[in-house]
């Protein structure tokens, strides 16, 4: 097996940081990831990452199937800000064997940190449908991988 292919079979079992090949390759490759930050509601499920322009992406766990998220939709410092404040304590104080509600991993980090702020999750989520770009890929941004997307997140 050549080294991309170990580096796509490592993490395909890491599902929440399959949002950009980029990420992806970073941290199979042991470094931390400065793409941006990735927002999960579950761990695993719906995710989001966003990067520091604001933009980002939308796709459902391993799947390859993305929504990309225009320029300027998110204030990412504030969007940090808020995780950062919602994800305090909440390791600590979270009862063993529990599921998280959503988790997030911040900039610079490959470490998924658990929050149980689902309002908070559900919004940055919306937030990124609403802006999202139409459909461009012939392959994982067209119109099924929209309309996947839609279903499998729950969006209206």
């Amino acid at each position: 097996m050549n080294a991309g292919m170990f580096r796509l079979a490592a993490v395909a079992v890491i599902p929440l940081f399959a949002a950009s090949a980029a990420t992806a390759t970073t941290l199979a490759d042991g470094e931390a990831s400065n793409a941006g930050l990735v927002v999960s509601l579950p761990p695993g499920g719906c995710t989001l990452l966003v990067h520091p322009d604001g933009s980002g992406s939308i796709h459902y766990g391993a799947a390859p199937r993305t929504v990309q998220v225009a320029a300027q939709a998110f204030d990412f410092d504030r969007v940090l800000q808020s995780l950062r404040e919602s994800v305090q304590g909440e390791d600590a104080k979270a009862p063993a064997g529990t599921q998280p509600v959503a988790g997030v991993v911040f900039p610079g980090t490959n470490v998924v940190r658990r929050f149980d702020d689902m309002a908070l999750a559900r919004s940055l989520l919306e937030t990124g449908w609403k802006s999202r770009l139409p459909p461009t890929d012939l392959w994982h941004g067209n119109d099924e991988a929209h309309a996947v997307i839609r279903r499998t997140c729950g969006f209206d």
